[in-house]
């Protein structure tokens, strides 16, 4: 037993409020759900992590071949047979130089 002494005559602040929260523990609190939240979730979520525990690995995925264009690009030497023009690119300094 303890005896709570008030100073004043504010006992609390408000200083937020979640409107359907309060409805939310009230449900989980009732005699038919609360021994599924308290007992039956954890043992499940056990159950599930030692099953990973214990699964069999799974195999390796096997390499996905390209599509024949893609293929065919690489051994061309990237580009797909389509010629490019060369790069201009400018450097800063020297387009600072022409101003």
């Amino acid at each position: 037993p303890w005896l709570a002494v008030v100073h004043g005559d504010a006992v609390w602040r408000v200083r937020g409020v979640v409107p359907v929260l309060g409805r939310v523990v009230r449900a989980l609190r009732t005699p038919t759900v609360h021994p599924l939240v308290a007992w039956v979730l954890p043992a499940l979520l056990l159950l599930w992590f030692l099953a990973g525990v214990w699964r069999t690995p799974r195999p390796a995925p096997e390499a996905v071949p390209l599509p024949r264009q893609r293929a065919d690009a690489d051994r061309d030497g990237g580009d797909g047979g389509c010629a490019r023009e060369p790069s201009r690119s400018v450097s800063l300094s020297s387009a600072s130089r022409r101003r």
